[in-house]
């Protein structure tokens, strides 16, 4: 191994392993919170993960307080870290779970969709029920709260539900005429009724209090707050059509059921009373649907609604949090991770095993790139990017394979998510390899043109070293994945971007999403080797202006999307799901070229790059979203 990756390797690794440590430090408080992996087995041969934050002075003759709280979409428990951090520093005990289908949780088929998804909050009321089961003695059960955010609302407002219509029904019941009591309640029949809910209180993100609505007028005993973005990409959804709600329908329902004589609701202000359990309170902070869950605004807003619903006796203020620094070593070490491409692809390559497929570094036969055919270039795949993205968000808008629920018919690819994506990389190669193949002829006709060809072709045994010195660098690169969990509860991410252990069920759809994958990576291959390709000794600057190139597509979407939702309040796309998927890979694209350069150096051949790269980005995709198997 040469002695610059050599160097590389061991700086990376140390990153890994600094950021690794200091991030476990902020989550734990420094020591000061234990986390727990929490499996349950349920109803219909269901595994529900779950991640529990339990402050160290927790136990049976100190109980704490515990909220569970539900990650949004395509989400898992992790994506709930600011509230899991900061909750638990300040002595509650939170619970992050895994739903159905996400994370480590199992895929629910669709026979039981409905029953989990509507009734029981997507795992939300199994883990209530298991709480106040008494399974954890340091848990104070008169002290038990939920919150989400966006599809975390859903499954919180699911449960409010339930209990709401239990109490309801029993308090009909109790006004019977054949009651104990006849048409009036007893003492003991209102607390019959009142011991059905067993939740305290309800915090919740990213979707507007409309998804009670109906529902105010049964709620007893459940405190509840709604935090709805100024910017909240839903916005259009609302009976307002902006994400203002101070005067809304939705919003005026909920605080009627605590003050029917407001008009206008105080941002913020408390209405109610915590005691009798009517308080209702509507925040309106300065964000989007994808920030409320890392916004230190609505953490404090968390912090405060639950310090004052459980009593709690902190000297930390709410603007006091540790979750965003925390965030960046989590950044420090997805970098570091990928750092480790390079020097792990040295290191295989290395290997006597692989010395057909090694090449010393030199390219014979280099092309020669204009600066005019690179920038009618990038133009033309910023053009694909965006034309991709627009076919692919009228698809799953309009057609039925690629849309959320029951109904649906998208059996062989389940994944919504992956869908988008691989729409839109599909569009994207071909208009890459059209692209390739036009300009290739040209080049060609004018002398210009390399021996593509050559560098494609592969006999049987060395096509199969290069499928294993993949599949090593893969594997090296998630050995390092799965012993950072097991190590310090930790994984690589940031914000919505990450790499995180997984569980077999998501495998299957690896092999379902690879080939879209190989095929995109492909096509970029060719052309930062053979069109685009510097050898002026710039090499490293082109090939990063290369990989923003092919990111520009993703990029104009995002500022066109988010330009018009902060000057106009609304979002040009409404299918906010499309916009996120294909604008968040951009990543890959801005840092694939510099990696496909290397493993085309060192291998001579297009065909080591594309596929370590297709299987290490099709692994992340297929992991960290949600097997949508209520589709089937």
């Amino acid at each position: 191994m040469r002695k610059k990756y050599l160097k590389q390797l061991c700086i990376a690794l140390a990153v890994i392993l600094i950021a690794h440590l200091m991030a476990a430090c902020l989550q734990t408080d420094f020591n000061r919170v234990r986390i727990r992996d929490i499996y349950l087995l349920t109803d219909k041969q269901q595994q529900l993960h779950a991640l529990a934050f339990i402050p160290k002075e927790a136990s049976s003759d100190h109980q704490l307080p515990c909220v569970i709280t539900v990650h949004g979409g395509f989400h898992s428990a992790e994506m709930q870290d600011a509230a899991c951090i900061e909750l638990s520093r300040r002595g509650v005990v939170v619970i992050a779970i895994d739903t159905y289908s996400h994370g480590m949780s199992s895929n629910a088929p669709e026979s039981i969709v409905n029953s989990i998804y509507m009734e029981n909050g997507i795992g939300l009321g199994d883990m209530v029920d298991y709480v106040m089961g008494g399974n954890m003695d340091f848990i104070d059960l008169n002290q038990v709260a939920i919150m989400g955010h966006s599809m975390g609302t859903l499954a919180c407002s699911a449960v409010i539900t339930n209990y709401a219509n239990q109490y309801q029904a029993a308090i009909e019941a109790a006004q019977a005429p054949d009651s104990p009591g006849g048409a009036a309640v007893t003492e003991e029949e209102q607390a019959n009724a009142d011991r059905l809910v067993e939740i305290k209180a309800a915090f919740c993100e990213g979707m507007a209090p409309g998804t009670l609505t109906g529902v105010w007028d049964r709620i007893s005993g459940i405190n509840i707050a709604f935090v709805f973005g100024i910017y909240e990409e839903l916005n259009l959804t609302t009976s307002t059509g902006d994400g203002y709600l101070l005067e809304s329908t939705e919003g005026l329902e909920m605080i009627h059921s605590a003050d029917p004589s407001v008009t206008k609701i105080g941002n913020g202000t408390y209405y109610g009373s915590i005691e009798d359990g009517t308080l209702r309170v509507l925040y309106q902070p300065n964000t989007t649907h994808l920030t409320d869950f890392i916004s230190p605004t609505v953490t404090a807003q968390c912090i405060q609604f639950f310090t004052d619903v459980f009593h709690l006796s902190t000297d930390l203020s709410p603007s006091n949090q540790l979750y965003l620094i925390k965030e960046l070593f989590n950044l420090a070490a997805l970098i570091g991770l990928f750092f480790l491409v390079i020097p792990f692809g040295e290191l295989v390559l290395s290997l006597p095993a692989f010395a057909s497929i090694r090449n010393d570094g030199t390219i014979q036969g280099g092309c020669e790139p204009q600066k005019k055919m690179i920038c009618e270039g990038l133009l033309m795949i910023t053009l694909f990017s965006l034309i991709g993205f627009l076919i692919t968000n009228y698809i799953d808008t309009n057609i039925l394979i690629f849309q959320v629920g029951p109904q649906s018919n998208a059996s062989i690819f389940p994944l919504n998510e992956c869908n988008i994506v691989m729409v839109w990389m599909l569009i994207f190669a071909a208009g890459n390899l059209l692209w390739f193949a036009l300009r290739t002829h040209q080049l060609r006709k004018a002398g210009l043109g390399g021996d593509t060809e050559a560098k494609l072709k592969l006999s049987g045994k060395d096509f199969a070293k290069t499928l294993g010195a993949a599949a090593i660098v893969v594997g090296l690169l998630y050995l390092l994945v799965f012993f950072s969990k097991w190590m310090f509860q930790v994984d690589f991410r940031f914000w919505k971007v990450s790499v995180r252990q997984f569980n077999n069920e998501k495998l299957i759809y690896f092999i379902q999403y690879l080939p879209v994958w190989l095929l995109f990576m492909l096509s970029m291959s060719l052309l930062t080797n053979h069109l685009w390709c510097d050898e002026t000794g710039k090499e490293r600057r082109h090939l990063l202006l290369l990989g923003i190139g092919f990111s520009l597509g993703g990029l104009l979407v995002w500022a066109i999307q988010y330009g018009k939702l902060f000057l106009t309040g609304t979002v040009l796309w409404s299918n906010m799901n499309g916009v996120a998927s294909v604008a968040l890979k951009n990543w890959v694209l801005i840092i694939s070229p510099l990696l496909l350069r290397y493993f085309y150096r060192r291998t001579g051949k297009d065909w080591l790059g594309p596929i370590a790269l297709s299987v290490l980005f099709t692994l992340i995709s297929v992991t960290t979203t949600t097997v949508q198997h209520y589709m089937l």
